[in-house]
C-alpha cells in the first residue's frame, strides 16, 4: 500500500479525486501482486471518498471507481465506451462494469488516453450537475 501511495498522483476534477498510479515500477507482468490487485489495494485506501483510480502502465489502464464517484455519474464501463468512440485506432480491447474495468491500448499512447479519460470525467460530472 505504501508503494502505491508513493507512485500515485492526485488530481481534483469537479469534486472527485482522480488518482493516477504508475504501475510500471511496482507491478511486473505475470508476477504477484497483479496490476489489478495493486490498483484495488489503492482503492481500499480511498473507497469512502468520491474517487477514481487509474492504474497505468505500458498498454494497460485499470479503472476502479468508488461508490461515491459512481453516484456522481462516473462509470468505468461508460468511460471505456467513450474512449473507444474517440480513440478507436488507439484501443486494442477493454471492458468491465461500472466500478471496475480495464483497457488495453497500443504501446506508447497510454498518456494521451489518460488525458482524454480525464476530459471525459470532467464532461460527465459537469453534465450530471447541469453545468456547461
Amino acid at each position: 500500500k505504501e508503494l502505491t501511495q508513493r507512485y500515485a498522483k492526485e488530481k481534483e476534477i469537479e469534486g472527485v479525486s482522480v488518482y493516477l498510479i504508475n504501475l510500471s515500477p511496482i507491478a511486473k507482468r505475470a508476477e504477484f501482486p497483479s496490476r489489478g490487485k495493486i490498483t484495488s489495494q489503492f482503492y481500499e485506501i480511498v473507497k469512502d471518498r468520491p474517487a477514481i483510480i487509474l492504474g497505468v502502465d505500458e498498454k494497460t489502464i485499470i479503472f476502479r471507481v468508488t461508490k461515491k464517484a459512481y453516484e456522481k455519474g462516473i462509470s468505468a464501463s461508460s468511460l471505456i465506451e467513450k474512449i473507444k468512440e474517440r480513440f478507436a485506432e488507439k484501443i486494442e480491447s477493454g471492458g468491465g462494469h461500472g466500478k471496475a474495468a480495464a483497457l488495453r491500448v497500443k504501446a506508447g499512447v497510454e498518456n494521451v488516453v489518460v488525458e482524454e479519460i480525464e476530459r471525459i470525467i470532467e464532461e460527465l460530472l459537469k453534465a450530471k450537475e447541469g453545468k456547461k
